[in-house]
């Protein structure tokens, strides 16, 4: 999973792209919008 990648979410059941990674934390934005991000903990 690389910054600009869209990735699927399964515990947040979302499509997201991927805007950064922090300490191994992943950052993602929603597909459709520029503001309002969530974290995963992990690739999967």
């Amino acid at each position: 999973m690389w910054v600009g990648d869209q990735v699927h979410d399964a515990n947040a059941d979302r499509e997201g792209i991927v805007t950064d990674v922090k300490g191994g934390t992943y950052v993602l934005r929603p597909v459709y919008m520029w503001s309002g991000t969530w974290t995963a903990p992990s690739p999967q």
